[in-house]
């Protein structure tokens, strides 16, 4: 009934709430209650019958009873089969791991047990975090990971944190700046430190579960960073031999930490034949999102020569900063286009602002430096009209 909906929520009526959310929700609850109480109990358990003994390989000890042929009562039989050497065993079928016969004795899954040899050799190792992670197993957080993660949540704004949890979106006001309402509040929003901020908190939020995404073709480190390095707004006066120096000890920094990028934060780096080094994958941080490709350049070059290398901490702290960085810009704003308007409004509303209702630190700059401010508020505007 039009009576129990509340049309006043959204400024551009595009939201609306019932009036009696919370009898909705316990009718609704109730009655999927009800269905589920009256479907069937009965569960379907699947069942084997019991394992035949191979032949092969078959020791008969005599427990009080001799006589041949046939195994009598007493005889118990042993069995020692095993794979041929250099073949790992068949998989067992999962519901084959349990006991199915009750005169097996207690203690004797040993024998449903395939133990595999640990492989030898460099290529074979793994991480212990890297073991764990295919295991299934959460990894014990680091440390400095844990100190950094600390600071963001010290360094939270109490107010603007629950107006970012529960704020609605509004519209893009422009290529900077998008507008959010909370409760009877109409904010305006500077996007690209919020953006800045929101990775920076992902990237130590995931650390060492970033998805690597792989980019079209791998981005030659030599020459990107060569090519960066020649553009006037770095102010540097290198000659070309300082410049290609510096991009060859970048491409080895990156090939000396590589197995540490892409196991930490996702960042794949390659030795391609011919080419040297290059970036073939980049973390997901965000679904929908991805960087900038004129961003991933100083990317590769802070990494080789902004990172502190020597400090734990510092080191994670540089790293998640620069991809920050490559990933604060949305895309290009154009009014005239409508299709790229279209794509900046669609990342800023379905991917940008809910990422940030959830495990998301707002800081006090926010508040200091007018990155959160308040445009108009239904308050206000109520007592101004009462003076009217």
């Amino acid at each position: 009934r039009t009576e129990d909906l509340d049309v006043n929520v959204h400024p551009t009526k595009c939201e609306v709430r019932f009036l009696h959310g919370a009898e909705l929700i316990e009718s609704v609850t109730s009655a999927i209650s009800d269905r589920l109480k009256t479907s069937r109990t009965s569960r379907v358990y699947y069942s084997q019958s019991l394992i035949e003994k191979p032949a092969s390989e078959t020791h008969v000890e005599q427990s009080g009873c001799q006589g041949s042929g046939a195994s009598a009562p007493g005889m118990v039989l042993r069995t020692n089969k095993r794979p041929p050497s250099g073949r790992d065993p068949v998989a067992k079928d999962p519901r084959k791991m349990v006991r199915t016969d009750a005169r097996t004795q207690e203690g004797a899954m040993e024998q449903f047990i395939e133990s595999r040899p640990q492989a030898l050799g460099s290529a074979h190792k793994r991480s212990s975090r890297t073991a764990l992670k295919r295991s299934g197993e959460a990894p014990p957080l680091l440390t400095s990971v844990r100190n950094l993660q600390m600071e963001c949540e010290a360094r939270t704004h109490s107010g603007l944190h629950d107006m970012f949890r529960e704020h609605s979106f509004v519209g893009v006001a422009d290529g900077d700046h998008v507008l959010i309402q909370h409760r009877t509040k109409l904010m305006l929003v500077l996007l690209n430190p919020l953006v800045r901020e929101l990775m920076y908190q992902k990237t130590l939020l995931q650390f060492a579960d970033l998805s690597p995404a792989k980019l079209t073709s791998p981005v030659p480190i030599h020459e990107v960073v060569r090519l960066r390095l020649e553009k006037p707004d770095l102010e540097l006066k290198e000659s070309a031999c300082d410049r290609e120096e510096t991009a060859i000890a970048v491409g080895g920094v990156l090939l000396c930490h590589s197995e540490m990028l892409l196991e930490y934060f996702g960042i794949s780096i390659v030795d391609t034949a011919g080419s040297g080094p290059s970036v073939d994958a980049l973390p997901l941080l965000l679904e929908q999102h991805s960087p900038a490709p004129t961003s991933v350049p100083d990317l590769i070059l802070g990494l080789g020569t902004v990172v502190n290398w020597e400090e734990e901490q510092e080191c994670f702290k540089d790293i998640a900063e620069l991809i920050a960085d490559c990933y604060t810009s949305v895309g290009q704003w154009d009014p005239t286009n409508s299709d790229q308007l279209g794509q900046y409004e669609h990342v800023v509303k379905h991917a940008i602002l809910p990422a940030t209702r959830s495990a998301f630190f707002p800081p006090k700059y926010f508040a200091e430096k007018k990155v959160v401010r308040e445009v108009a508020s239904l308050e206000r505007l109520y007592r101004t009209f009462e003076r009217c």
